[in-house]
């Protein structure tokens, strides 16, 4: 598998992802190439989710239709990075662009899907450090009541990591503590965005 990888990673380095490699080959030779050197990956608020080297594995991809300079790709994902201090933890199936020209390269986010899921974990953070309920309830799937004795227990805990699982329209989130303790986090996705269908405060 590996000697699979790093061949297909030669072979487009050297013909510029040209037509010699199938779209899916095209798509496994990026990811490699991202798994070596690292990505970050932009959030709202000048915000950024870093992945170093060798954190980031392709456990699966395939492509769609599409023609030599541009198409859509489809894998599933196994990253670590790390957001505000705060490790991430990621499995997931993941869609993005690839475009070549000269070498091929992803077009916007390579994991959109966790950037979006990260975003929402972050405005939950941030609201529940202000103590804004307002902008909590805003978080949420649908209108929750929120308890002023949950929110502020909730405000002092802090976190010590994220491990995320999206499996369609669906994410679960294991918020650590420092002691080790995980509080459970589901989200749905409605619309572009996601949404809190249980743990918010």
């Amino acid at each position: 598998m590996i000697r699979r990888s790093l061949a297909i990673a030669l072979l487009a380095a050297a013909f510029g992802c040209s037509s010699l490699a199938s779209s899916p080959d095209r798509a496994r030779a990026v990811l490699g190439e991202l798994g070596r050197t690292g990505v970050t990956i932009p959030l709202a608020g000048g915000r950024t989710l870093e992945i170093p080297p060798g954190k980031l594995e392709a456990m699966a991809v395939d492509a769609g239709p599409g023609d030599r300079r541009a198409f859509d790709a489809f894998g599933q994902l196994s990253l670590a990075g790390r957001i505000d201090g705060i490790p991430v933890s990621y499995v997931g199936n993941e869609r993005f662009r690839i475009e070549c020209g000269g070498s091929c390269r992803v077009e916007g986010p390579v994991a959109p899907r966790l950037a979006a899921v990260v975003q929402a974990l972050l405005a939950r953070r941030d609201a529940l450090a202000a103590g804004d309920a307002a902008a909590l309830s805003a978080l949420a799937a649908k209108e929750p009541r929120i308890d002023p004795d949950a929110l502020r227990v909730a405000a002092d805990r802090e976190v010590a990591g994220w491990f995320i699982r999206v499996e369609g329209d669906e994410a679960v989130v294991g918020e650590a503590a420092p002691d080790g303790k995980q509080k459970r986090l589901q989200l749905a996705r409605v619309g572009e965005a996601w949404r809190f269908s249980s743990g918010l405060p």
